[in-house]
């Protein structure tokens, strides 16, 4: 009985001192590791999945400055936040996500998010059901929820702008590849 009570008062002290090293509070922002995965693929719900999936996962330009408080980061910068504007019909905010996305947040609570790659191709992405299409003369497709756009005119060439509309409901082609364009203008190869 001594035992067990000893243990039980060992065990409190050390979830007590476990949570006290715990609660430590580091300054600083926080930045995306350059190995890190990205969302990049949608799953039967629509959500995005990171990691390992049958779509590769994606290396954005660059990081952000800063996530949701202000900032900016390449891809929110490339926007034209007025012609944003006119394509969601009302006020939008421009939000840089930790990953290197930017998040367009509208006014009515739709929202949809782009991104910039590197080193992934369009043709990495012909997986499963989605359909051809063109954005400014750069070859593209289409999946339930994702548009993939190549920043050449070769499909297998590397460099890759990237819509994920769910949020937009059921009209967010033509806002996904209306944005996509802006973004094709700096990021074109």
């Amino acid at each position: 009985m001594v035992a067990r009570r000893t243990l039980a008062a060992l065990a409190v002290v050390f979830v007590a001192l476990l949570g006290a090293g715990c609660t430590e509070t580091i300054a600083g922002s926080g930045s995306l590791a350059a190995d890190a995965t990205v969302p990049v693929g949608p799953t039967e719900t629509g959500e995005p999945t990171s990691g390992p999936t049958s779509e590769p996962t994606a290396s954005p330009t660059s990081e952000s400055t800063g996530g949701g408080s202000g900032g900016s980061n390449e891809v929110c910068a490339a926007l034209d936040k007025a012609q944003v504007e006119a394509a969601f019909g009302g006020s939008v905010t421009l939000d840089p996500e930790l990953s290197g996305s930017c998040r367009i947040a509208a006014s009515d609570g739709r929202s949809m998010i782009l991104g910039v790659y590197d080193n992934l191709t369009l043709a990495q992405y012909k997986i499963g059901n989605y359909s051809n299409l063109s954005v400014g003369g750069h070859p593209g497709i289409k999946t339930k929820t994702i548009i993939y756009v190549s920043r050449s005119t070769s499909p297998t060439s590397p460099g890759m702008v990237a819509a994920y509309f769910a949020g937009l409901g059921d009209n967010g082609d033509p806002i996904a590849k209306n944005l996509l364009g802006q973004l094709l203008k700096k990021f074109s190869r």
